[in-house]
């Protein structure tokens, strides 16, 4: 047999255990040791530890050079309160699993429906405008936090608007890859105000334009 093990491997307790006592053990019981170089994109070494952090960070331009593919989540579509689509911007709501997530705002990126894909964008966060976060989730100003086993069960609210795209898919499942974050998420005086912000926001998907700024939930 043989043991495939990456550049950075330890075992044991106080990770003691390296590559050599690996081989010794190997000899002693018949298999063999294979070690894997480190990888790196721009000089800097690949690791798990470091995409999670460009992803909690919302920097997808490296965190998908270092995966070799976008970030994405996926979830089942389920009925919303249906403001989104009372304002002219219809969303599909989507229940996610707990997993790594980036810090509430506004993304651009595709969806994938029944093998197809779509533009889209990705709200995540609490809908601030329209309502008020409390209890737990909220303890550190978010309404979730990047590690979602740190705050309770409470999970983050995720839209969909995907452009160009008008049917019911409720039950559906539907992946969204992250190409990029278009702004933050604030609360807005009024809907407005907001739904000037999100036209804005989808000029910025469709164009691909990662200078707007503002703040807002989709």
């Amino acid at each position: 047999g043989v043991v495939i093990i990456g550049y950075n491997y330890a075992f044991g307790r106080g990770r003691e255990g390296n590559v050599g006592l690996l081989g010794e053990m190997g000899s002693e019981y018949g298999f063999r040791v294979r070690q894997i170089e480190s990888v790196k994109v721009g000089g800097e070494i690949v690791s798990s530890t470091r995409i999670r952090e460009l992803i909690r960070n919302a920097d997808f331009a490296k965190a998908n050079s270092f995966l070799g593919r976008p970030y994405e989540i996926t979830g089942m579509v389920e009925e919303g309160d249906a403001r989104g689509r009372t304002m002219g911007f219809p969303t599909a709501n989507l229940d996610i699993p707990y997993g790594l997530l980036p810090p509430p705002g506004v993304y651009a990126g595709f969806s994938v429906i029944a093998g197809k894909q779509y533009r889209a964008a990705l709200s995540l966060g609490s809908k601030p405008t329209f309502s008020k976060i409390t209890g737990e989730g909220d303890r550190k100003g978010h309404p979730y936090a990047p590690n979602l086993h740190e705050c309770k069960g409470r999970v983050p609210g995720a839209e969909v608007h995907i452009l160009d795209f008008d049917r019911d898919i409720y039950g559906e499942e539907l992946t969204f890859h992250f190409l990029r974050k278009v702004r933050d998420e604030i609360a807005f005086s009024n809907p407005d105000e907001l739904k000037k912000q999100i036209e804005r926001d989808i000029t910025s998907v469709r164009l691909g334009n990662a200078s707007v700024t503002g703040g807002g939930e989709l």
